[in-house]
């Protein structure tokens, strides 16, 4: 494990084989930073870097989480963007969903599909 600072006090701590845990800081306009009170995890995933929130303010805690997390990738149980399904990926799925399996109430579906995107807000369903 190597613990680095950066001339600001940005605190990033790699943990080998694993990722990262760190604390994001932003620079306001006066010119000051502020430093997030949680710990952040960074893993990579087929080539892309995952950042996400540990939403713990506990060091210990938050490397828990990276290993966690890797650890269900690397057995394959975990998709990482699982908790970030978005709902127009949902409507597309269960359209594709109908049309292979030959449900006959496709035609309702982009109905009923359209009343849910006005619940949740959104254009056009």
């Amino acid at each position: 494990m190597s613990e680095h600072e950066t001339g600001t006090g940005y605190k990033n701590i790699r943990i080998e084989g694993l990722g990262r845990i760190f604390k994001p800081r932003w620079k306001r306009k006066d010119g000051s930073y502020y430093e997030s009170p949680h710990w952040w995890i960074g893993f990579y995933h087929r080539g892309k870097e995952i950042r996400e929130s540990s939403e713990s303010e506990n060091e210990a805690e938050a490397k828990r989480l990276l290993k966690r997390k890797v650890a269900a990738i690397e057995a394959g149980k975990v998709l990482p963007r699982e908790d970030k399904l978005t709902f127009d990926e949902l409507a597309k799925d269960i359209e594709n969903d109908y049309k292979v399996n030959g449900k006959r109430s496709l035609a309702d579906l982009s109905y009923r599909v359209g009343h849910l995107g006005e619940f949740f807000g959104m254009d056009g369903g």
